[in-house]
């Protein structure tokens, strides 16, 4: 969910930016009003939207990877590391000396 507050920040500065920079229609003009309800809207509804989406993704992504059960059962198994039988060659020669 953090992940998806700094992207829906960083998605309401460019919007902003883009918003604001955007020529206007002939005859068209932005009041303050509506310049502070579009600036309020970017940043609350966008990080909050993000959070919710980035929330989600994660608990779909745990509940996939718990749902199938032969991964599961793979990574429950753990292997005895398996040491070769003999030493390599290089280091038999090297201790006959």
């Amino acid at each position: 969910w953090l992940a998806g507050m700094i992207i829906g920040l960083e998605a309401s500065i460019f919007t902003l930016v883009i918003y604001l920079t955007a020529p206007l229609p002939p005859g068209a003009e932005l009041t303050s009003s509506q310049l502070v309800s579009v600036v309020l809207e970017f940043f609350v509804v966008f990080p909050l939207f993000a959070m919710f989406v980035a929330s989600f993704a994660a608990f779909y992504r745990r509940f996939l990877r718990n749902s199938n059960q032969a991964a599961a059962a793979r990574r429950g198994q753990t292997r005895p590391k398996q040491r070769p039988a003999q030493r390599p060659s290089a280091a038999r020669a090297f201790r006959r000396r």
